[in-house]
C-alpha cells in the first residue's frame, strides 16, 4: 500500500499536462493579440516577444517532462497520444492547408518551431501569417481538445487503478477475517474437546474414589460380621452404587477459555474493520479525488483563456477573417457559451465538500475569501477574480464598440487570474500530497499500535495465564497416583 500511495502522490504528469493545456490555450490568445497589435500599429515589440519567448521556453520544458515521464502513465490507454500519430493538425506550409496526424511530442515540437519562426519573421519584418494560422487554428481546436482528452483519460485511469487496488484490499480484508474466524473456530473446537477430556478426568477421579470407598466399606462390613457378628444392611451399599452410577460431573471450564479467546478475536477483528472502513476508505477517497481536483483546476485555468479568446472573437471576428474557407467552428458565440458552461460545471464540482478536505485553510482562504495578491480584482479570492473575468468576457461579447484600452486591460486581468490559479495549483498539489501522506501515516500508526497492544496483551496476560493453567493441570495429573487402585473394581458384595 505504501508503494501505491507514494506512486499516487509522486505523479507529476498532471502538473505538466495541465501546463501544456494552459500553454496551448494561451497560444491562440497570444498569437491573436500579437497579430492584432501589429495590424493596428500598437505593437510593443519587446514586451510581446518576451511573452512569446517565455511561452516557447515553457513549451520546451513541458515537452521534455511529458516524454521523460511517459512511464508514469504508459499503463493508461490515453498515453498513446505521446508516441502515436493520432492528433489531427493543420499544416500551412503549402499553398493549401493540409490535414496531418501527429503525436503529442511532435505536435508540441511543431508549436515551438512555428513560434520560433514567428519571432524571427516579426523581428525581420517578414511575412508571418502562416505561422499565426498554424498556432491559432491548432491550439484553438485540435491540440487543445486532445490534451484535454488525454488529461481526462488519465484521471479515469488513476481512479480505476485506485479502485482496483481497493478491490485487492477488500479481498485481503475478507481473507484476513475468514482466516481469523477459522483460527478462532479451530481453537474453540479444541477447547470444547479439551473440556470434555477435563470432565472425563474428574469423572474418572470421582468414580475411582467412589469405587475405592465402596470397596473399603464392604470390607469393613465383612469384618464386622466375621468378628463381631454384626450384620450391616447390604442394601445401603447397593444404594451407594446406584447413586454413584447416576452422578456426572460437568465443569464448563470451556467458558472461561472461550471468552478470553473472544477478547483476542474482537481486538484483532476491530483492527481490520477500523483500518479499512475508517482509515483506508479515507485514504482511498483522497487518492481518487486528488487527480480529479488537479485536473479540474488545470482545466478551469485553461478555460479562462478560451473564454476570453472567443468572447473577443464574438466582438471582433478574427477566425473567419484569417480562415475564410477553413473556419469550421460552429460559431465563436456558441463556443464561448459552451466554454463558460463547462467552466461553471467544473467550478461547481470544485466547490464540493469532499474536495475541500484536500486543501489547507490558507489555500481555501486564498480561493474563496481573500488573496495575497496585490491585484485589486483578486482581493476577494481567486474565484471572485475568475468570476469577474467571465463577467467581463460576457460584456465584451455583447458590445459593438469598446474603447481601445479595454482589451489590453482585460487580457492582463485574465493572465493575472490565471497566474494566481497556477500558484494555487502548486499549493493544492502539495496540500493533497500532505493529506494523503498523513492518512497513510495514520494507517501505519494504527497498525503499529494494534501490534504493540496485542503483543503486550499476549505476553502480559495470556502467556502468564496459560503458564499458570499448565502448572495446575500438571499438578492434577498426580491425583490418580494417590488413589488406592484394585485390579478388579467390579467386585460383587459379599454374602
Amino acid at each position: 500500500m505504501i508503494v501505491d500511495v507514494n506512486r499516487t502522490t509522486s505523479l507529476t504528469i498532471f502538473t505538466h499536462l495541465g501546463q501544456l493545456l494552459y500553454d496551448l490555450s494561451v497560444s491562440n490568445d497570444l498569437a491573436r493579440t500579437l497579430h492584432r497589435e501589429i495590424e493596428l500599429g500598437n505593437y510593443l515589440q519587446t514586451k510581446r516577444l518576451d511573452d512569446v519567448r517565455a511561452l516557447v521556453t515553457d513549451l520546451q520544458n513541458v515537452q521534455d517532462y511529458i516524454f521523460t515521464e511517459y512511464d508514469q502513465w504508459s499503463y493508461c490507454s490515453n498515453s498513446e497520444f505521446v508516441k502515436k500519430d493520432v492528433i489531427p493538425m493543420w499544416n500551412f506550409d503549402k499553398s493549401q492547408p493540409v490535414m496531418t496526424k501527429s503525436n503529442l511530442y511532435d505536435a508540441v515540437d511543431k508549436f515551438i518551431l512555428n513560434w520560433e519562426n514567428l519571432i524571427s519573421a516579426v523581428t525581420k519584418n517578414e511575412t508571418f501569417i502562416k505561422y499565426i494560422k498554424f498556432i491559432v487554428m491548432n491550439s484553438a481546436d485540435f491540440s487543445y481538445e486532445y490534451s484535454n482528452i488525454a488529461m481526462s483519460g488519465l484521471v479515469d485511469c488513476e481512479v480505476e487503478r485506485v479502485n482496483s487496488f481497493g478491490t485487492n484490499i477488500k479481498i485481503l480484508l475478507v481473507a484476513g477475517l475468514v482466516l481469523l474466524a477459522l483460527f478462532v473456530s479451530i481453537i474453540i473446537g479444541y477447547i470444547v474437546m479439551a473440556s470434555k477430556s477435563y470432565d472425563n478426568f474428574w469423572n474418572f477421579m470421582f468414580n475411582n474414589s467412589q469405587v475405592s470407598l465402596i470397596q473399603l466399606k464392604r470390607e469393613a462390613i465383612d469384618r464386622l460380621f466375621a468378628f463381631h457378628g454384626i450384620d450391616y444392611h447390604s442394601e445401603n451399599i447397593e444404594n451407594d452404587q446406584r447413586a454413584h452410577k447416576h452422578s456426572k460431573i460437568k465443569t464448563d471450564i470451556n467458558k472461561k477459555y472461550i471468552w478470553r479467546l473472544m477478547i483476542f478475536f474482537v481486538i484483532a477483528a476491530s483492527y481490520y474493520l477500523l483500518t479499512y472502513f475508517y482509515l483506508y476508505v479515507q485514504c482511498e477517497t483522497s487518492m481518487m479525488n486528488r487527480p480529479k481536483l488537479l485536473s479540474n483546476i488545470n482545466l478551469k485555468r485553461a478555460l479562462l483563456s478560451r473564454i476570453g479568446f472567443f468572447a473577443r472573437d464574438t466582438y471582433s471576428p478574427y477566425l473567419i477573417r484569417i480562415f475564410p474557407k477553413l473556419y469550421e467552428f460552429s460559431s465563436s458565440r456558441k463556443i464561448f457559451e459552451r466554454s463558460v458552461a463547462l467552466y461553471n460545471e467544473k467550478d461547481k464540482e470544485f466547490r464540493k465538500k469532499k474536495y475541500k478536505k484536500l486543501m489547507s485553510k490558507n489555500l481555501l482562504r486564498q480561493i474563496y475569501e481573500t488573496s495575497d495578491s496585490s491585484i485589486p480584482k483578486l482581493h476577494y479570492g481567486a474565484r471572485t477574480g475568475a468570476d469577474f473575468t467571465i463577467f467581463e468576457a460576457y460584456y465584451i461579447s455583447s458590445q459593438k464598440s469598446i474603447e481601445s484600452s479595454y482589451m489590453p486591460t482585460f487580457i492582463n486581468l485574465t493572465r493575472e487570474v490565471q497566474n494566481e490559479i497556477g500558484a494555487q495549483f502548486l499549493e493544492l498539489d502539495k496540500n493533497s500530497k500532505d493529506v494523503i501522506n498523513s492518512q497513510l501515516n495514520d494507517i501505519i500508526l494504527c497498525t503499529v499500535s494494534y501490534s504493540i497492544a496485542l503483543c503486550i496483551l499476549f505476553f502480559c496476560y495470556y502467556l502468564p495465564y496459560l503458564n499458570n493453567e499448565s502448572k495446575q493441570f500438571t499438578k492434577l495429573l498426580i491425583l490418580p497416583t494417590l488413589l488406592p487402585m484394585e485390579e478388579d473394581k467390579r467386585m460383587k458384595p459379599a454374602g
